[in-house]
């Protein structure tokens, strides 16, 4: 099973961004990982990240974030 990256851009919009990786992490196929890219400023979404990175640990899912407030 080849392994894929979903790539998820996000400015400030942090309960989109969690329905949006509950939902990648709910799929059948499970040989992925997630980079979230955060254009933001506010702290709302690194808190949500933060929540959700041991979801994504006991799911074996390697979850990158990347910061650029640019």
């Amino acid at each position: 099973m080849p392994k894929a990256t979903v790539i998820v851009n996000t400015v400030d919009r942090a309960p989109d961004l969690e329905r949006c990786l509950k939902s990648v992490l709910s799929q059948t196929y499970k040989n992925f990982d997630v980079v979230v890219v955060n254009n933001g400023v506010g702290q709302e979404t690194p808190n949500l990240l933060n929540k959700l990175s041991s979801t994504f640990a006991e799911n074996n899912t390697p979850l990158t974030v990347v910061a650029d407030p640019t």
